[in-house]
């Protein structure tokens, strides 16, 4: 069970420099279609917290079952 959560913790890491390039293209885009005058911005930041939200609620449900079958052993 320690491999597995090195070997996510890794993954995760890994791909956090893949995640921040991703970022300045679209500050950049939402910048230019909010000076534009298009409300493109602001759907594109809800985009980006609905999808930060789904994997978040999975990891604290993953965490809060690994801790109860933890505690019962």
């Amino acid at each position: 069970m320690k491999n597995r959560i090195i070997l996510i913790a890794y993954l995760i890491l890994v791909q956090v420099g893949a995640i921040f390039s991703q970022c300045a293209m679209c500050k950049a885009n939402a910048e230019q279609s909010v000076s534009n005058g298009s409300q493109t911005g602001n759907w594109l930041n809800y985009g980006i917290l609905l999808l930060m939200t789904i994997p978040f609620v999975f990891f604290i449900l993953v965490y809060w079952m690994y801790r109860k079958n933890n505690s019962e052993s």
